[in-house]
């Protein structure tokens, strides 16, 4: 008990002297942050000291601090009265606490006792009329409830939209624009679901922040007629997406057997042309290219024709045929391949690479794992637990956030990378941060034991053993000098 007193005292000692510079700091600047910081430090004051049994301490921090809430809520203004009431507060809790630590009358004296009653009645009276002004706008809150009645409405519509609306900054008062926004939507369909409630549009302070305003609509009207309904003063940023069932099916990529084979064929032929183009430039010929484009792509184009048209397929097979055309005008007539034919050829690659990539990535063919942080190897089995293994070739494993493995976490990577090649998975790791050098250099020192392809991007990691070495080494060393 004895040390616990101890601490107690410390830690309030440096408490009260925080307070104190956030209370001076908010004379001259409010801030949020000190707002906050402040309500903390009464919290923990208050808490500690009903612990230690100073109740006259915890009653008055706990009055400052109910004080505060409301203030940081926006309920009422951080004025003159309500920071004199917290430099008295402050004050008297410094001398209630001096008298205890030395064990003193100073802070139990009747005159002190009286004055700390009064300070106490007047923070109160604030709370009650607070509390009194909240009741009266719970009351009419009943009668203005336009978020409400709108999802109370019934659905109407074909078409579904998420609108996402950002607001200047310069914005003198967030709620009538709220409540302009909600009333035009009665015009345009019914309200599935907004992250904004009546509560925000007729309780909302002027400093009242809400990042932006999310909503989810139903609609007869098409994407280019909603804009004009938004387009109202101090919203900077309008975004609409169709997520209608149709639209989305549109969208979609199909996990049918054809759609695996054809791109099971895609990505074991297209990464063959990686190395002609980016690696071995100065032994370029027609021939090879000849050579190399029309068999496999003669079958990649067969195997695409398969699957059922949908938006993303047909919009692949454009690509696809598109760069095809390309390669082969590029191997056509007398003169030599050109600088610039290639760079072209390897762009097109690439874009072309990257659109097949995002397609099926973490669907099939590629998985992905992204390490959130330690402690993640449970994380990582149980994900392959669940992945299927039959339409599985490479599992990315993302290691960009991770600050350090441990040896433990190394041997178990090891082993899950070895039962995945036995299952002809491949594990390659991406490390996307020069300031990784840590975690690169112990994967390079296990290599003799187990080699981990390592990459600086999913792509990269994608494409695999079809990147350059060389090119990876010269990133490496670039990003190291930076």
């Amino acid at each position: 008990m004895d040390q616990l007193y101890v601490t107690y005292l410390e830690e309030t000692e440096e408490l009260l002297q925080k307070a104190e510079e956030c209370l001076i700091r908010l004379e001259t600047d409010y801030s949020s942050d000190d707002i906050n910081a402040l309500f903390r430090i009464f919290h923990s004051i208050k808490g500690s000291s009903q612990m230690i049994g100073h109740d006259d301490i915890g009653n008055l921090t706990h009055k400052l601090e109910d004080m505060l809430d409301i203030v940081r809520k926006g309920r009422i203004d951080l004025d003159g009265q309500i920071l004199q009431l917290c430099f008295s507060g402050l004050d008297h809790v410094k001398l209630m606490f001096e008298s205890k630590k030395n064990q003193n009358d100073d802070g139990n004296n009747e005159v002190f006792t009286h004055a700390v009653e009064i300070l106490e009645g007047k923070i109160v009276k604030i709370l009650k009329a607070n509390s009194e002004t909240e009741n009266h706008r719970k009351a009419a809150f009943q009668g203005d409830s336009i978020v409400s009645t709108l999802k109370g409405m019934e659905r109407t519509g074909t078409n579904r939209y998420c609108i996402c609306i950002s607001f200047s900054d310069d914005i003198p008062m967030l709620s009538p624009i709220l409540f302009m926004i909600f009333n035009n939507i009665k015009d345009i369909g019914s309200l599935v679901y907004t992250n904004v409630s009546d509560e925000d549009i007729y309780e909302a302070s002027a400093n009242t922040q809400i990042p932006s305003l999310v909503m989810i609509v139903e609609s007869d009207w098409e994407e280019a007629e909603l804009y004009t309904y938004f387009d109202v003063l101090y919203v900077e940023k309008v975004a609409i997406a169709d997520i209608s069932e149709h639209q989305m099916l549109k969208q979609a990529t199909s996990l049918d057997q054809d759609s695996r084979r054809f791109f099971e064929k895609f990505f074991l032929a297209f990464p063959k042309l990686y190395p002609v183009l980016f690696q071995n430039r100065k032994d370029l010929s027609k021939a090879e290219y000849t050579e190399l484009i029309h068999e496999p792509f003669q079958k990649i184009l067969e195997k695409v024709d398969k699957i059922p048209v949908s938006a993303v397929e047909k919009k692949l097979k454009q690509e696809i045929e598109t760069f095809y055309d390309l390669c082969l005008h590029a191997t056509s007539g007398k003169r030599a391949l050109q600088v610039e034919t290639i760079e072209l050829l390897c762009q097109k690659y690439l874009e072309l690479f990257e659109m097949a990539y995002a397609d099926v990535k973490g669907k099939f063919f590629y998985k992905i794992f992204k390490v959130k942080g330690s402690h993640f190897i449970d994380h990582l089995k149980g994900y392959i637990e669940r992945m299927n293994k039959s339409c599985t070739r490479k599992l990315l494993l993302d290691l960009s956030r991770l600050e350090m493995i441990h040896e433990h976490e190394l041997k178990s990577l090891i082993e899950l990378k070895r039962r995945l090649h036995d299952m002809g998975i491949v594990m390659s790791v991406v490390i996307d941060s020069r300031l990784r050098k840590r975690l690169i250099n112990i994967f390079d020192s296990i290599q003799t034991i187990e080699h981990f392809a390592l990459f600086y991007t999913e792509v990269d990691a994608a494409l695999g053993d079809h990147i350059s070495v060389l090119v990876n080494e010269k990133r490496c060393m670039e990003d190291f000098m930076k």
